[in-house]
C-alpha cells in the first residue's frame, strides 16, 4: 500500500477498534491492535492488519448497499 492509502486504512482500523470495543481512547485502541497483530509496535499495519482492513472494510460496503 502507498503512504496515504496506509494511513487511512490505519485510521479506519483504530475506528473500527474503538466502535467494536466501544471506547475513546486511541492509545487503548493502538493496543487492542498491537495484541491482534494487526498494529507494529509503532502502531503501523502489519501485513495481518491490511488483509483485515481490505477484507472488512470491503464487507461494510456490502452491507451499506444491502440496505
Amino acid at each position: 500500500m502507498g503512504t496515504m492509502t496506509d494511513f487511512w486504512a490505519r485510521e479506519w482500523l483504530l475506528e473500527d477498534i474503538a466502535l467494536r470495543h466501544a471506547i475513546n481512547d486511541w492509545d487503548t485502541a493502538i493496543q487492542i491492535g498491537q495484541q491482534a497483530g494487526l498494529l507494529t509496535i509503532d502502531a503501523y499495519l502489519t501485513d495481518v492488519g491490511r488483509r483485515y482492513v481490505k477484507d472488512n472494510r470491503a464487507n461494510e460496503l456490502v452491507v451499506a448497499l444491502e440496505q
